[in-house]
């Protein structure tokens, strides 16, 4: 909890990729903490690193038994995904 303390205070303070190294502990110390993941591919998404963030919400949305939970991520996937396709149009019009 001490990590993901720490990357929420950074997160806050516009620091995502010291945030990301933090909840990257965090999820890797407390696998099953789903709100770990689910952070940690937030931040990726804010950072840019898309494709990251889709494994990460995935694999959270896969770990997770609650329905409303599963759906919060699905949300959260569909917002990333939106961000790929932009992304992908923006770069195809240069």
């Amino acid at each position: 909890t001490d990590f993901n303390a720490a990357a929420t205070q950074l997160a806050r303070k516009g620091l995502w990729a010291t945030a990301v190294l933090h909840w990257q502990n965090a999820a890797a110390k407390a696998p099953h903490q789903v709100v770990y993941q689910e952070s940690l591919g937030r931040a990726y998404a804010r950072l840019g690193f898309f494709e990251r963030s889709l494994d990460v919400l995935q694999s959270a949305q896969r770990q997770t038994g609650s329905p409303e939970r599963q759906a919060a991520i699905q949300q959260l996937i569909q917002a990333v995904q939106a961000k790929i396709k932009m992304t992908t149009q923006h770069t195809e019009q240069k």
